[in-house]
């Protein structure tokens, strides 16, 4: 069941084992990019150093508790490379370099795929005993994952995005011609229709903010895109080293 909501964002109805039907992340775009992604929200949203709409660029191993992202990360790196946060209020959005075999493609030609993930990532902040304190950051899998892949560089042909994930997992991948045509502008327009899935604050925020994560995320997409190293990868389909 597909459920149309205005002119601009489509959301798919799902029903879950409660038989509750649950909303899932927008599957398109109806009309791209948007007009005024920005509308109603404040114009303050998004700057300063805020706990509303900050942003935090660095490495993964962030002051955090223990958490599936943290681990996972830890545990399973993609490739030596710095990971960006980019931290909201309730919710937070991460980019790295990805290079793997893609195991649905065992046995056929081209299963190496590079590119950049991003994901959107539910996030809980530690309380503040006072203004010297450093909170905790905990990042919870992702509801919603982004996948800028290609079999080659410059190919495009990879690309596609994940709009409903359950404890982490992603479903069937879903494709849109227009993200293979322009990724980068693509993800813009994404980040600006989101706040019926992190809020009307956090989607306020990344709304704002979405300039500079697609400004970094063209960084790592020109990076991925160079003369792609010769790698090995382990049984899982993962860079080793």
């Amino acid at each position: 069941m597909e459920l149309v909501k205005g002119p601009i964002t489509r959301a798919r109805l799902s029903v879950g084992n409660s038989g509750s039907p649950k909303r899932l992340p927008p599957a398109a775009s109806t009309r791209w990019p948007r007009a005024n992604p920005t509308k109603g929200c404040p114009e303050s949203a998004g700057s300063a150093r805020a706990k509303t709409g900050s942003i935090f660029v660095g490495d993964a191993s962030l002051p955090a508790s223990p958490s599936h992202f943290l681990t996972t990360l830890n545990r399973h790196r993609y490739v030596r490379e710095m990971e960006r946060i980019w931290a909201f209020e309730t919710s937070a959005i991460s980019a790295v370099l990805v290079d793997f075999l893609d195991p649905a493609l065992a046995g056929q030609p081209d299963i190496r795929e590079r590119g950049v993930r991003l994901e959107i990532r539910p996030m809980a902040v530690g309380s503040i005993a006072t203004i010297y304190s450093s909170p905790a950051l905990s990042l919870k899998p992702a509801i919603i994952r982004i996948d800028m892949l290609e079999s080659a560089p410059h190919k495009a042909d990879r690309m596609h995005f994940h709009p409903g994930m359950v404890d982490g997992e992603p479903e069937e991948r879903t494709f849109d011609e227009k993200m293979g045509d322009n990724p980068i502008d693509w993800l813009r327009s994404y980040l600006e229709q989101l706040h019926d899935w992190v809020g009307q604050t956090d989607g306020c925020s990344i709304a704002h903010a979405a300039e500079a994560i697609t400004r970094e995320t063209a960084e790592l997409l020109d990076k991925a895109r160079q003369p792609w190293p010769e790698v090995a990868h382990d049984e899982r389909g993962l860079v080793v080293g």
